[in-house]
């Protein structure tokens, strides 16, 4: 049976046309926090006292919030995987954050003495967030991809 080529041509641009659309949704993202905070840039809100930290203060970990870092509505990721040196840990959104998807970028080793924090779409269904060593003392070299 032989077609008419000009509705052969014509399915062939209909299907262009919606590709982006179909695919943008599998799309990734990177998000990326400040590698350091400035020593420089910690104050003390009393004028009795005076700040000398001993050094700036390198990103040590990454993750989400269901909202603003005063909340302390810290998520856990749904699985964590080691492969030698290196973790992933990775969050899954599958619900309506009420007070927004909050990325939490902590500074100065495990403690996280130093908490950014930046409020994000909610556009991704998956996030992973991607350790490995680094060669700066109280630093890791970390990856967040999001799709």
């Amino acid at each position: 049976m032989k077609t008419n080529p000009r509705y052969d041509l014509y399915g062939i641009l209909v299907a262009l046309a919606f590709m982006p659309a179909l695919t943008m949704g599998a799309e990734s993202a990177s998000l990326v926090c400040p590698d350091v905070v400035s020593a420089a840039a910690i104050t003390v809100a009393s004028s009795d006292w005076a700040a000398r930290p001993s050094g700036n203060f390198r990103l040590s970990s990454a993750g989400f919030s269901n909202g603003p870092p005063e909340k302390r509505a810290d998520l856990k990721p749904a699985s964590v995987e080691r492969k030698g040196a290196q973790t992933v840990e990775t969050w899954r959104f599958d619900v309506e954050f009420r007070d927004g998807l909050w990325l939490v970028c902590g500074y100065g080793g495990a403690a996280g003495e130093i908490t950014l924090a930046k409020q994000i779409l909610p556009q991704y269904a998956t996030c992973s967030v991607s350790y490995k060593p680094s060669s700066k003392v109280g630093a890791r070299t970390i990856n967040i991809a999001c799709r």
